[in-house]
C-alpha cells in the first residue's frame, strides 16, 4: 500500500488510519491499540514513531518528539501546536487538539466489528 489508507488488525486489536509507504506506516497517522487502550496521533517513518506525536492513555497524555520509536523530547500542549504551525502543518492541529472522547470516536472499530 502507498498513500492514504486504513489498516485493521482484528487479532491484534489495532486500527491505523493514515499514510503508508511500501506497506509501512509513513508520514502522519493515527494508531488505536484497543488492547492497551492507547491512541497515538503523529508521525511515522518505516512503521516506527518518528517526529512529533501525542500518546493518549487512560490516565495520561504525552506530547513528544520521537526518533525511531524512542522519545527524544517531551512538550506541553502549546509547544506542539507552535511546532506544527511553524512546520506548515496547520491542517494537523485539530488532531492534536481532539479530546480523548473525540479521538476514540474517530478511530473506533464499531463500524467494522464489536471488539468486546
Amino acid at each position: 500500500m502507498h498513500g492514504y489508507g486504513e489498516y485493521h488488525c482484528i487479532e491484534g486489536n489495532i486500527l491505523y488510519i493514515g499514510m503508508f509507504e511500501e506497506n509501512l506506516y509513513y508520514g502522519f497517522g493515527i494508531l488505536r491499540n484497543f488492547t492497551d487502550d492507547e491512541i497515538y496521533v503523529g508521525y511515522w517513518k518505516k512503521h516506527l514513531k518518528d517526529g512529533i506525536g501525542k500518546t493518549i492513555r487512560k490516565n495520561s497524555i504525552t506530547l513528544s518528539r520521537y526518533s525511531k520509536n524512542i522519545v527524544i523530547q517531551n512538550f506541553d500542549d502549546q509547544n506542539i501546536i507552535e511546532i506544527l504551525l511553524h512546520d506548515n502543518h496547520r491542517h494537523l492541529v485539530k488532531f492534536f487538539e481532539f479530546s480523548i472522547k473525540e479521538l476514540k470516536k474517530y478511530v473506533s472499530l464499531a463500524r467494522i466489528l464489536n471488539p468486546k
